[in-house]
């Protein structure tokens, strides 16, 4: 079997150091040489660290997701205390009102999990999409009382 390794080559302190980086290559090797158990812990290792990444990964943007959802809740529920401030909330349908009151006191929750939530509440079946109506015309209100 002839496999080209892609060895690297280095000098330190006199000695010369050769290493293989890629990992494939690194498996590839130690099969090469045999070490059949070697290179079943490496691959084992090299998983659970791909694995690891992985679920590291998507909890950095669930919180970062997760941190979006709140400032944005924060933001809205400022706007709406400035738009009831300068009394400019009968620009809103009662379902609206409801809607921005779960999302203030639930700041948490993703437009969708506020859609359910009021699905619950109320027995009236609405998506996300409803509730991204009801806070853009928050912003939309807000804006245009500036």
């Amino acid at each position: 079997m002839k496999k080209n390794f892609n060895f690297k080559k280095f000098n330190r302190q006199n000695k010369d150091i050769i290493y293989i980086k890629r990992a494939e290559d690194i498996s590839d090797f130690l099969k090469f040489l045999g070490c059949f158990e070697c290179m079943f812990k490496y691959e084992e290792k090299r998983i659970e660290r791909d694995l690891y990444t992985s679920v590291n990964r998507l909890n950095n943007i669930d919180i970062s997701n997760q941190n979006k959802t709140i400032q944005a809740s924060v933001k809205y529920s400022s706007m709406w205390k400035q738009i009831i401030a300068k009394n400019k909330q009968n620009h809103f349908s009662q379902k609206d009102e409801k809607i921005i009151q779960l999302k203030i006191e639930n700041n948490q929750l993703s437009n969708q999990e506020i859609a359910n939530l009021y699905n619950e509440r109320y027995g009236e079946n609405i998506s996300k999409e409803v509730v991204n109506y009801s806070l853009r015309k928050i912003n939309e209100i807000y804006n245009k009382s500036q």
